[in-house]
């Protein structure tokens, strides 16, 4: 079953909203329209209806507009891609493992230190950015990418497209360009207001899978010739090579697994950084299954997963 995704005036204010119908009633959920588009669970914010049989007459009163149905079928999200509506019981969801997460949070906040370490010698601005090079933002270029390459890889596996000893190129790794929505997250250098946001996906294409991933090809010439091309390992390649790395963790793991811990990375990463949506695709958020009215009463002050009719369907990640 799709759901009929909009935005929409609920409460007097904007939302991007889902209706659909459950069991026994028609339902409207709200996003916010903003930041991660979170699921926004105030007083009135979901709305039930008896059914009419027909959607898009209930609708109406919301008065929608960029109507669209949706991609994905209400309570159903793909293997291990965190979407906007995915903040009910998201860690059972997103089959996280405590230790992978674990360890993801490790290589991450090591790279967001040793980038720390780099801003105690060279503060970060427009100009600094691309002028200044050297060992240490070689070596974190040349860190940040191979993990990232590990990260990308776990989705190429994941889709079955390649054994364990298989070779990788980035002719592989942009197909993920699409199926992730790479181009939709932004980073805030929240800590040096002087860098502009960053989308380190951005312009990533099939016909030039190398060159049009600034970074990575600035990494791919450090590694095969890195006297020629030493200029490459500037400080703005080593900022995208990082953001890029959060981008990944939180598609794998949920933004929250970073914004709302209370480990070393957290406190690092919202030392330094936030991140958010760029105009997200509405059809391709996620819609949580909820229960009928006279079953949830009262729930909704909070997003607890018993307020489902059905738990989250998992279906598998494809190239």
């Amino acid at each position: 079953m799709k759901a009929l995704m909009y935005r929409g005036n609920v409460l007097d204010r904007d939302f991007i909203c889902a209706a659909y119908e459950n069991s026994e009633n028609s339902v409207n959920i709200c996003y916010l329209n903003y930041e991660l588009f979170n699921l926004q669970w105030a007083p009135g914010a979901v709305v039930y209806e008896n059914k009419t049989g027909n959607i898009n007459e209930y609708v109406k009163k919301f008065s929608p507009y960029d109507v669209q149905q949706s991609t994905n079928d209400v309570g159903k999200i793909v293997q291990n891609v965190w979407r906007p509506g995915l903040n009910l019981d998201h860690r059972k969801a997103l089959e996280i493992d405590y230790g992978d997460e674990s360890r993801a949070k490790k290589e991450l906040k090591l790279l967001i230190r040793k980038l720390e370490e780099i801003f105690l010698y060279i503060e970060p601005d427009t100009r600094s950015i691309d002028l200044c090079y050297g060992h240490k933002t070689r070596e974190l270029l040349i860190l940040a990418c191979t993990e990232l390459e590990n990260r990308w890889i776990h989705y190429i596996r994941l889709s079955n497209k390649g054994g364990a000893d298989e070779r990788y190129t980035t002719s592989d790794y942009v197909k993920l360009y699409d199926k992730l929505f790479l181009n939709e997250f932004k980073v805030t250098f929240t800590n040096h207001p002087f860098v502009s946001n960053i989308i380190p996906f951005s312009g990533w294409n099939h016909a030039r899978p190398t060159q049009s991933l600034k970074f990575y090809d600035a990494y791919n010439k450090l590694k095969h010739n890195g006297y020629d091309n030493f200029e490459e390992a500037k400080l703005s390649y080593c900022i995208e090579a990082v953001s890029a790395n959060i981008i990944m963790h939180c598609i794998r793991y949920s933004p929250y697994s970073i914004i709302e811990g209370n480990d070393s990375c957290s406190i690092i990463y919202n030392e330094f950084f936030s991140i958010s949506l760029e105009n997200p695709s509405l059809k391709n958020f996620y819609i949580p299954f909820l229960k009928k009215v006279e079953m949830a009463t009262g729930v909704f002050s909070a997003p607890l997963g018993s307020c489902f009719e059905k738990l989250w369907e998992i279906e598998s990640f494809a190239l």
